[in-house]
């Protein structure tokens, strides 16, 4: 079953960076793959530094740990 996708960056304070919501037909079931440049919503280039991932697809989230280094 498909399903809307929530994916949201957020610096390590929590607050959003960047952010991206896949409707159900940008999606199928199983792995997904989606790019980001390392761009915050306004364009510009996020710092180095630690990020949190989220991934919210229906009941179920998922939170990882991603790295910026240039």
């Amino acid at each position: 079953m498909r399903q809307k996708v929530k994916i949201a960056i957020m610096d390590i304070n929590g607050n959003l960076v960047w952010g991206k919501i896949l409707d159900e037909s940008e999606t199928r079931r199983g792995i997904n793959m989606i790019d980001w440049h390392g761009l915050n919503n306004n364009g510009k280039q996020a710092a180095n530094g630690i990020y949190l991932l989220r991934i919210t697809a229906g009941q179920t989230t998922v939170i990882k740990k991603i790295a910026v280094v240039r």
